[in-house]
């Protein structure tokens, strides 16, 4: 429900007053007031694409949702959680937002709770997120690359809060790794672990910035990370000749020419596969996605 504020003033006639009183009247404003605020996410409700496949919101999710209001000099707000309600609707019952203003709206997923503030004092506003880095998988789950995986928002100028609609945009890279067993026996994958070059960084924390979609780094190394490994738990036995997939997001990265990558998977008796060195140029956007084969054989 929107939060709408209307006065009601208590009239009564003024020959009804002459009559009934000579003392001075005061007139009575009351505002009604309805808590919290709902928006929507996004025009078809889902979170990434991948695979063929697509993730929607689900009970829990929650997404941070800070707002401007047109004339303040604030250079620092602090953003609510919002929590999804049914289809593409979230809602926090305490918000305070007054449909008879404007604002600049931002929005992230997924909620944190030590990064909900947005900065706007550069002219362009951003958060702080971490972006890829060493994550945990479940089975073939691609549930944990949302916690290093932010999208964003920010709409384009101050605009009525009535009928907001949150277009989340991505941050980062996406790289799907599918690993074919030709070991010769039934494997089970532990762990895949992907390194650039040197100074060629894939995750840490970034400066997000809401209008681009950007991923900034502050250019201090030791927040930042070139190798990254994705831990696997849960994971079924894949029989010889099978497939199994390993998602990793990394934040955007161009890859000077003649770069090299190197990939290793781990398997659950402590067996180690170097995938090899591969050869890798270019820009890779935050809304690509990589597909990589390895073979698993020693």
């Amino acid at each position: 429900m929107k939060k709408i504020f209307s006065i009601a003033v208590l009239a009564v006639s003024a020959l009804t007053l002459w009559q009934c009183t000579n003392e001075p009247i005061e007139e009575e404003i009351t505002p009604s007031v309805e808590s919290g605020f709902e928006f929507e996410v996004s025009a078809d409700g889902t979170r990434l694409p991948l695979d063929g496949r697509k993730s929607v919101w689900e009970s829990g999710d929650q997404v941070l949702l800070a707002a401007l209001e047109n004339g303040s000099t604030e250079t620092q707000i602090t953003g609510l959680p919002y929590t999804f309600v049914s289809g593409n609707k979230f809602r926090n019952e305490e918000a305070s937002i007054d449909t008879g203003k404007q604002y600049r709206f931002y929005a992230m997923y997924p909620y944190d709770s030590t990064k909900d503030d947005v900065f706007t004092d550069t002219g362009k506003s951003r958060g702080y997120m971490q972006v890829g880095g060493n994550l945990t998988q479940k089975g073939e789950s691609a549930d944990h690359i949302y916690s290093a995986a932010p999208m964003v928002w920010a709409s384009d100028d101050f605009v009525a809060p009535d009928g907001l609609n949150a277009n989340l945009q991505h941050t980062v890279a996406l790289m799907d790794f599918k690993v074919v067993n030709k070991s010769g026996a039934p494997l089970t994958v532990a762990s895949l672990t992907f390194s650039a070059p040197e100074g060629t960084y894939i995750g840490g924390t970034y400066n997000i910035m809401f209008e681009t979609a950007e991923c900034i780094s502050s250019g201090n190394s030791k927040y930042y990370t070139s190798t990254a490994t994705v831990t696997v738990e849960d994971a079924p036995a894949v029989a010889n000749g099978g497939t199994f997939h390993v998602y990793l997001p990394i934040a955007p990265v161009t890859f000077a020419a003649g770069s090299t990558v190197s990939i290793s998977v781990a398997d659950s008796n402590g067996k180690v596969c170097n995938g090899g060195v591969l050869g890798f140029a270019g820009a890779v956007g935050h809304d690509a996605c990589i597909a990589c084969l390895l073979c698993h054989q020693y």
